[in-house]
């Protein structure tokens, strides 16, 4: 198995994972590394505080995965809520 930091995102996703309250890191995480867009931003949380990403051969790709499971279980969407009827 490969050395843990040289596998694309470990270090970038460590750092966001040490760094839990630094949206500026997020967003940067969300942008440059994983390519996801920002509604997603509390699924992409989830997913790398469950650590699964760790073990995985490649991190970026078991976040993304992870993060469309946890966005679904959570309800999120890129499209907005419908108003509420009345």
């Amino acid at each position: 198995m490969i050395d843990a930091h040289s596998r694309p995102g470990y270090t970038s996703l460590e750092a966001a994972d040490k760094l839990q309250q630094n949206d500026g890191v997020w967003f940067s995480l969300m942008r440059d590394v994983l390519q996801l867009p920002a509604w997603m931003l509390p699924a992409v949380q989830r997913a790398v505080s469950k650590g699964h990403w760790r073990r995985a051969s490649d991190p970026r790709r078991s976040v993304r995965e992870n993060a469309e499971r946890e966005a679904t279980r959570m309800g999120l969407s890129e499209k907005p809520a419908a108003p509420k009827v009345q």
